[in-house]
């Protein structure tokens, strides 16, 4: 069996980076009300964080002999993304989420869109550090919970976070 002998073995390994990666919304082809992103945000820009589920599983839980516990898997749930974002002096993109949900999807309250008239497509790209594509996963995603302003009396660039879930995806591509 063989060990790691010295650190210039960890020294050879290049680590990844967690800060090389873009994002960008696009409408859904498949509804003509969709609304575009407004502005500078539609085309790629760095979000502050973003947190994608690349893989998901849930498991059944049963009992066995003696008492023991056992854990099989038994599906796999829907995939969520979080996305952190800083936003212009109009607040631009918190606003147009904002209507994705009143208007695109809630329709000011008479009544809710259906699921192919209340998605939008999401495109997360990962890049190496010379910001060549490594991989871009495309999602479906409609907007989960809700999206609050916050005042502060600090100087600071509005900060913004929403959850999505996907309704289709990932659908990955890669460079490689």
């Amino acid at each position: 069996m063989t060990f790691l002998k010295t650190a210039d073995e960890l020294r050879a390994v290049e680590w990844g980076r967690t800060y090389l990666w873009d994002l960008k919304f696009r409408k859904y082809e498949g509804n003509p009300k969709s609304i575009s992103p407004p502005g500078k945000f539609i085309n790629w820009f760095p979000a502050e964080t973003v947190t994608e589920n690349l893989a998901a599983l849930d498991m059944a839980e049963f009992a066995g002999f003696l008492g023991a516990d056992y854990n099989i898997p038994k599906s796999s749930s829907s995939f969520g993304i979080s996305i952190t974002f800083l936003d212009d002096i109009n607040h631009s993109l918190s606003t147009w989420i904002a209507n994705w949900i009143n208007k695109e999807i809630m329709n000011g309250g008479d009544y809710v869109s259906t699921i192919s008239e209340s998605v939008k497509w999401v495109d997360i790209a990962k890049l190496n550090q010379d910001r060549s594509l490594q991989t871009m996963n495309s999602y479906l995603v409609m907007p989960k919970g809700e999206i609050n302003f916050e005042g502060t009396s600090e100087s600071d660039v509005p900060r913004y976070t929403m959850e999505f879930v996907a309704a289709f995806g990932p659908s990955t591509s890669a460079s490689n």
